[in-house]
């Protein structure tokens, strides 16, 4: 019996499997992130994710060899098409207002990402 290779962990593929329930997850009174499986939706907060001394970049890891924002880019259009095929919405909140949504819900014209102009400043100071 020949055993599966081993490569790094894929987190998408972890999201089929909560069929029910709501799972909220805080740090130090921060919100960190909020998994929905009845509506499908995974929120991250940048304050929370900061608390626990996490980089967005490196929650992103960026396959190929174009690397910094345009990997980046490349990389998000590929997860936004495959959470949208699967039916799961991704959302990234700053201090409680929405960054970005990539996914279901979101136009297939933009790649499945929709995100705040006004905020995009923030988006880069996070990464």
């Amino acid at each position: 019996m020949m055993k599966p290779a081993k490569g790094p962990a894929d987190p998408l593929e972890l999201l089929p499997l909560f069929q029910s329930g709501i799972l909220i997850v805080e740090a130090n009174g921060f919100p960190v992130l909020k998994l929905d499986s009845g509506e499908r939706s995974l929120d991250l907060e940048t304050q929370g994710i900061k608390e626990c001394g996490i980089k967005l970049s490196k929650l992103i890891e960026v396959e190929g060899e174009a690397k910094g924002i345009r990997g980046l880019l490349s990389a998000s259009e590929s997860t936004a098409k495959r959470l949208s095929d699967d039916g799961w919405s991704l959302a990234l909140y700053d201090k409680g207002s929405r960054i970005l949504k990539m996914g279901r819900g979101v136009s297939r014209l933009t790649g499945h990402i929709e995100v705040n102009l006004l905020k995009l400043r923030s988006l880069l100071k996070n990464l």
